[in-house]
């Protein structure tokens, strides 16, 4: 009850802070569906005052022993120790202020991917995050699927944390290359990789989100259809890989609601 009330979706504060209404549906772990699709109405999450809508069904999450506010996600799956059920990598593939990312395999399924994790004693006091992981999980839920914006794979909880997973871009983001060689990226390797980059952009503009934090890191690439491998080499300047990778925009924790009018 002492959690600071936090603006409600539509006021003018709301979107400085990030708040955002929530709901959709998007594949699942094996297959299925993250959400239903049923339409039922949406509740404020206690501590927070922000009112997160799902169109499928709600699985109330409060951490235990923490003052965690209450989340409304769609298809949540309730979990125990993450590392019963994931084999993590022996580092995390990417460190931030609110989550730590990991290379993880799901056990039972054999699924990989990267696993985004937060923290839920550090969300119940950081409300800034928590309203930034409420847009992110929208944005992805809600976003057509797009072969230049990485996709839902599920989300993950148990006492202590939550857990986005999404496709994981197996070349890392275009910073390691650029790190890797010493050099930058020629104008004929550039085409092709910014091509795609604009056409992810494009398509979160279409369907009213701002990334808002685009830069190397947040840019990843994956096999293309020639299944090149960094290393590869070709072409004058060594990246003929990079050229034929498929490149896709990650990290939407800066995501932001931003109308096509």
């Amino acid at each position: 009850d002492d959690v600071a009330p936090w603006p409600e979706i539509g006021s003018p504060d709301s979107r400085q802070a990030g708040a955002s209404p929530v709901g959709g549906a998007a594949g699942g772990d094996d297959g299925g569906e993250v959400g239903g699709g049923d339409g039922s109405a949406g509740a404020n999450t206690s501590g927070l005052g922000v009112t997160t809508k799902w169109l499928g069904a709600k699985t109330k999450l409060v951490g235990a022993n923490t003052r965690a506010p209450a989340l409304l996600l769609p298809g949540l799956e309730l979990i125990g120790y993450f590392g019963e059920q994931f084999e993590l990598g022996q580092a995390p593939i990417g460190t931030g202020r609110s989550a730590t990312v990991y290379d993880a395999t799901r056990k039972r399924s054999g699924r990989r991917m990267a696993l985004k994790s937060f923290d839920l004693d550090f969300l119940s006091r950081d409300l800034v995050s928590c309203a930034h992981l409420l847009a992110e999980v929208e944005a992805l839920a809600t976003l057509p699927p797009s072969p230049h914006i990485v996709s839902l794979v599920g989300l993950f909880a148990n006492d202590t944390k939550i857990a986005i997973g999404t496709q994981l871009m197996e070349f890392g983001d275009l910073l390691g290359p650029i790190e890797t060689t010493g050099r930058g990226l020629s104008e004929v390797t550039c085409r092709p990789v910014l091509f795609q980059l604009l056409s992810g952009v494009a398509h979160l503009h279409k369907h009213g989100w701002a990334h808002l934090d685009l830069k190397l890191e947040n840019v990843c690439c994956a096999a293309g259809d020639e299944g090149l491998q960094p290393g590869a080499g070709g072409g004058a300047d060594g990246f003929e890989w990079l050229r034929k990778s498929r490149i896709r925009l990650i990290d939407l924790g800066s995501i932001r609601r931003c109308p096509p009018s």
